[in-house]
């Protein structure tokens, strides 16, 4: 199942304004991202959406959680964030001022969170996920045809780059 969602360069519009996400690169730095283009199609839902409406669809009335709220204003999933991940203590107001580094012991001090205080390295078995009929596993993937150096399309519609692609080295 393939589901069609804004990219991080259009513009999210909910019912509370202009939303924006946050990403986390591969060194520990938050960071807002923000669409300045006009959707693809007024069809295409954010990710925070579709994740909503389908826990919303699932879930009900089972559920405690106001997904309509958190699809119009993003500030409230960040807030839920802040209360249960170390590290994104003030997230929306550091956010809104800069990009921020999370805490990282074995990055800022050489120092792990074991009895030790060092790295322990353990091997696990991956597990064999069996499904009974009816029942799925989602994830999601997201592409723009490239991924650091590796190039999987020649095409770039964020970009206007139809048919080729510079690649920096």
């Amino acid at each position: 199942m393939i589901l069609p969602c804004l990219g991080r360069t259009e513009i999210d519009r909910q019912s509370g304004g202009e939303q924006f996400v946050t990403v986390e690169d591969s060194m520990g730095v938050i960071s807002s991202s923000r669409g300045n283009l006009d959707p693809g199609s007024e069809y295409l839902l954010s990710e925070p959406a579709i994740v909503a409406r389908l826990a919303k669809a699932t879930l009900g009335s089972k559920s405690p959680v106001d997904w309509d709220a958190l699809i119009g204003n993003y500030d409230l999933i960040r807030d839920h964030i802040e209360h249960v991940v170390p590290g994104f203590d003030r997230f929306n107001e550091r956010i809104k001022q800069n990009p921020f580094y999370l805490p990282n012991g074995p990055r800022d001090e050489r120092k792990f969170a074991t009895p030790t205080g060092k790295a322990i390295f353990t091997v696990h078995t991956l597990p064999t996920e069996t499904l009974e009929p009816g029942q799925l596993i989602m994830m999601t993937i997201r592409t723009h045809d490239q991924f650091n150096t590796t190039i999987y399309g020649l095409d770039d519609r964020y970009r206007g780059i139809y048919n080729g692609r510079a690649s920096c080295s």
